[in-house]
Formats: C-alpha cells, structure tokens, sequence
C-alpha cells in the first residue's frame, strides 16, 4: 500500500486525487495539521441534464422584403428580370378565375353568336369589360414591380457614350411610324400627291371623331421613341414611367378606334375616358406599386379586337389588316419574354427586348396601310 503523503503543498489537489484512486482509498486524506481534504463538487443532475439537452440550432427562415423605395414592392427571391418572374410573388384565387373565365366564356358566347340588335351587344360587351376587371381585381392579389425586370441581356455601350445603345436606337422606328401615320392623315398642301407614301384619291378617314381617336394614337407611338429611349438610357423604376405613359396612350386609342369602328361613331366618347383610364394606371402603379390595372390596360385591347371583329360587322374593307397588326404585337410580347434567350441564340447580336422594339413599330405601320387601302362597305 503506497505511503500517504502528509505535506499538502507537495502535491497539488489534482494528483493529490488520483493517488488516492489508484491507490484504492475511498475515505479523504488526513494531513498534518489535522484539516480533511474535500471531495470536488458534483454538479447537480438537473443541470447536467440541461446541457446535454440542449436543442441544436436550425437555421433562421427567410423572410420575403418588399422595397416600396423605387414605386413598387420587390421580392428578395433570385430573378433573371423576365416578365413572368414577376408572377412568382403573386396569388391566385383558383375558384375565383374559374367563375371569372365562366362569366367571360358566356358573355363572348351570346355577343358572337346570338342575333342581337346593335344595343343590346353593346350592353353585353361592357358586361364583358367589367367582367375582365372584376375578376383580375377580385382573384388576383396585388402584382409588384420586381426591380430586376430593368436587367435586360443587352448592356453594350457605344463609344462610351450610349449605354444600352441597341434598345435606345431601336426606338427611332416608333418615331418614324408616328411621322408617317401623322402624314397620312393630315397631308399638308406643301408636300406633293406623289410624294405621299400612303396617298390616296379618297379621304383616309371619314368623320372628325375617327381623325381625332387615329391622330392620338399615332401621336402615342411618336412619344414612345422618346420615352422608351429616355428609359433604356437609364433604366429605373423613375424612368420607367415615361415609357409606360405613351404606351398606355397607343393601347387605350386602340380599344376606341374598334369601338368606333364595328359599333358606330357614337361611340367616339370612349376616347377619353380610356385615354384617362391608362394613364391612371400608370400613376397608380407608380403610387402603390401594383401593376394589375395597368395589365388590364396593356392586354384587354388585344382581348377585344378579335372578340369585336366577330360580333360586328366592319364599317370598311380590308379589315384583316387589323388582326395583322394584332399578330405583329403579340408577337413583340413573345419576343421580349425570351430577351436573353434569344441574346444567346444569335451570339450576343442582338436581343430579344430589341426585337420587340422593332416588330412592335411594325403594328401601327400595319394600321396605316390599313387606312391607305380601306373602302366604306
């Protein structure tokens, strides 16, 4: 059995310790001076089971943030600057559109198909407006403007000093249209019949109403050179405004001119409360950051055209022409979903954003030959 060490400051408590237990002792060491050596503490049960259960840590979940500074809520989430990423943050009331679309269905039916008097259709095709509207605003939770809609595939800069040079140039077609549209209407007594690209021996439009709703609609593509330029010069939320404003100008002439068109001239009082109406919209977006009456406005044009060239019969001929100039805008729209894919099918030589510029400039060049060949039935 080892000798018990009897000096406390020879050892120190630790190998005083494990002496003691390799030794076999279980009663405490006696020193000289008489004082007992204390066993260490042991931590009470309560708190070793504590520790040992502790919960390991999971990681915090992300919350979506909306950013209201640039006049319209953003989702945080990754976004290659598409158009359809934008409907990622949105909500939709499935049983909502359902009665929605039925109500459309229904309506479109009647107008197309049934022998109604003139009234009564047009009593059915506003039913048909407010049911759009109705149903976008009561199945559709607000649409935000995600700030990486403004990334566009095409940067290049020329010479320095024109960024996004190719969507800015793209523009100048939209000014070139405007210029000529104005000219077929309005040809001057300086320019000579010959010199006219769309001169004819008739008068292109019969009645000051449809002068007036055509004369704002090519006035809307003339100022969409400057403003979809001015944005694409520089691209933010600020100055996206003023590309937005013509278009919704150009669009709401649109829906007039057909009104005016297949249902008569008396109509021609729904030019300015639709011109109205868009700009509005524009404003509205601006101020809440939702973008669903401006998609009304931009969309239920192209929604109706088609619908009023098959209930009303045409007050001119060649009125084809119209679902041409419809095609080439809504092929403008397909283009511009695939900017950056069609970015890097051609190499990087041109984009799909510019595309649009250039087949949408087509549309309203569509409608001046229109006005150029058109006879009164």
């Amino acid at each position: 059995m080892p000798q018990r060490r009897k000096d406390k400051k020879s050892l120190t408590p630790t190998l005083r310790r494990r002496s003691a237990r390799l030794a076999g002792l279980k009663e405490p060491l006696e020193f000289a001076n008489g004082e007992v050596e204390k066993s260490p503490r042991k931590k009470s049960k309560k708190r070793a089971k504590s520790k040992s259960r502790k919960k390991p840590r999971t990681p915090a979940k992300k919350k979506r943030t909306h950013d209201h500074a640039h006049g319209g809520a953003t989702c945080s989430g990754k976004s290659n600057g598409s158009p359809l990423d934008q409907l990622n943050v949105v909500r939709v009331n499935k049983a909502r559109v359902f009665v929605g679309c039925a109500f459309f269905i229904g309506i479109t039916f009647f107008l197309v198909t049934g022998d109604n008097s003139l009234s009564v259709r047009t009593q059915l095709f506003k039913a048909l407006a407010s049911c759009v509207l109705v149903t976008v605003f009561a199945a559709v939770s607000p649409i935000p403007q995600d700030e990486n809609y403004h990334n566009f595939a095409d940067q290049r800069t020329l010479c320095g000093c024109i960024p996004n040079y190719m969507d800015v140039l793209s523009n100048i077609p939209f000014l070139v249209v405007g210029v000529l549209g104005l000219d077929a209407l309005y040809p001057g007594d300086y320019v000579p019949s010959d010199a006219n690209l769309f001169s004819t021996n008739e008068v292109v439009v019969n009645t000051k109403d449809e002068r007036q709703a055509w004369t704002v609609f090519f006035v809307g593509v003339l100022l969409v050179s400057f403003g979809s330029g001015y944005y694409h010069w520089y691209r933010t939320s600020e100055t996206l405004v003023w590309d937005r404003l013509p278009m919704t100008v150009a669009f709401m002439s649109t829906f007039a001119l057909q009104c005016m068109e297949r249902l008569g001239t008396e109509f021609s009082w729904v030019l300015r409360p639709a011109i109205l109406i868009g700009i509005f919209s524009v404003f509205w977006w601006r101020h809440s950051g939702d973008l669903r009456l401006y998609i009304v406005v931009q969309f239920f044009p192209l929604i109706a055209m088609p619908i009023l060239i098959a209930a009303f019969p045409p007050r001119y001929s060649h009125s084809g022409l119209l679902l041409v100039s419809l095609g080439f805008y809504i092929l403008c729209k397909i283009v511009e979903i695939l900017d950056k894919e069609i970015f890097r099918i051609t190499r990087g030589v041109i984009s799909g954003h510019t595309l649009k510029h250039l087949t949408a400039a087509v549309s309203p060049l569509v409608a001046i030959y229109y006005l150029a060949v058109r006879r009164p039935i």
